[in-house]
């Protein structure tokens, strides 16, 4: 009786377990974006406006920490190498950047606060969403299907992209959810 109820305890209580962890992978993600937010302004304030064309002119010019690059849910390696020039060219292979950039041609003029300048494919947290970087620096994790309609609106060309109350390019639930 006493191992039916710890067996009928533990059943309840596993799930739960790996929320935690899940969460966290998801602030880590949310901050690697703002990081990279924050270098962007940077970098635009020392080039007259201009936004670095992608994530390797932005480590060429910034040297960020190689970690930030790498989502920890995803398969993607911390790019290698021990100088500047090595790691940034590590960047540009296939298998250590789990971010995608969109402020290539950009200026500090031409950004909204909805301009999309960065964000995660929802394939780094198991197609549960990504997180994504807006113009005016703040970052939200939303939705695998607010993603995927934001990425047809980039590859239409509308950045910002057009609102769209099915696929509402707002916060997605917390990942504590039953």
């Amino acid at each position: 009786m006493y191992l039916l109820a710890i067996l009928l305890l533990l059943t309840l209580l596993l799930p739960s377990l790996g929320r935690p962890r899940e969460t966290a992978k998801r602030i880590v993600c949310t901050s690697h974006l703002r990081q990279f937010g924050q270098a962007m302004q940077l970098y635009a304030d020392g080039h007259g406006g201009r936004y670095p064309s992608g994530f390797l002119d932005l480590e060429l010019a910034a040297d960020l920490d190689p970690n930030l690059f790498v989502c920890q849910d995803s398969s993607d390696e911390i790019p290698s190498g021990t100088t500047l020039q090595e790691r940034a060219k590590s960047l540009s292979k296939p298998g250590h950047l789990s971010y995608v950039y969109c402020a290539q041609g950009l200026t500090s003029a031409s950004i909204t606060p909805d301009t999309t300048l960065a964000y995660e494919p929802p394939t780094n947290h198991r197609n549960d969403g990504g997180a994504i970087l807006f113009g005016d620096g703040h970052v939200e994790f939303l939705t695998a299907k607010s993603i995927q309609y934001l990425k047809s609106e980039l590859a239409a060309g509308h950045n910002p992209p057009r609102s769209n109350p099915q696929f509402p390019l707002t916060p997605a639930p917390p990942a504590n959810r039953p």
